[in-house]
């Protein structure tokens, strides 16, 4: 059985963090844990929980290591942006590799299980946005989306998300 690479846990930060509704505060394993009882994981099973735990702890690192973009008066507009965009691709590129993780994980997952994390494997990945911004203005789930969209990308999603070009 793969074991989940010990992570660090980011110190104290000044951002606003607001996980989604239900979701545990990044750092805080509650919402893992909880979930990870309740779907009662064979040996094989865990493996994959392992790699879904281990991306999730990534896309809260790279946030919490991110200094956040600003306006300088050194700095040209255009670069400024370049930085923020540098910053959503390498986030884009980190929830996608959840994503991945995720889809692994609920394949190897039986029917109960399954349903379990239909209501409950969304809650552990962290948003940092306010909450308030997350309620949808329709009760109504979106059906039109599918399973596996096709994404395109407009730029490299490595480094730090401090560059820009030039």
């Amino acid at each position: 059985m793969a074991q989940a690479q010990s992570i660090v846990k980011p110190g104290p930060t000044n951002y606003s963090v607001q996980p989604a509704l239900g979701a545990a505060i990044p750092g805080d394993d509650g919402n893992r844990e909880k979930l990870m009882d309740r779907l009662q994981l064979d040996k094989g099973q865990s493996e994959f929980w392992y790699k879904f735990e281990a991306r999730l702890d990534a896309y809260s690192k790279l946030f919490y290591e991110e200094k956040p973009p600003a306006a300088y008066a050194s700095d040209t507009a255009p670069r400024q942006f370049a930085r923020l965009t540098d910053s959503f691709q390498n986030r884009l590129a980190a929830l996608e590799e959840i994503e991945e993780a995720a889809k692994d994980l609920y394949a190897v997952l039986n029917t109960d299980q399954q349903k379990i994390t239909n209501q409950s494997l969304l809650s552990t990945v962290p948003t940092f946005v306010s909450a308030a911004n997350c309620v949808p203005t329709d009760s109504k789930a979106r059906t039109d989306k599918p399973d596996a969209p096709q994404r395109s990308r407009r730029g490299g999603a490595t480094g730090n998300g401090l560059g820009g070009p030039g």
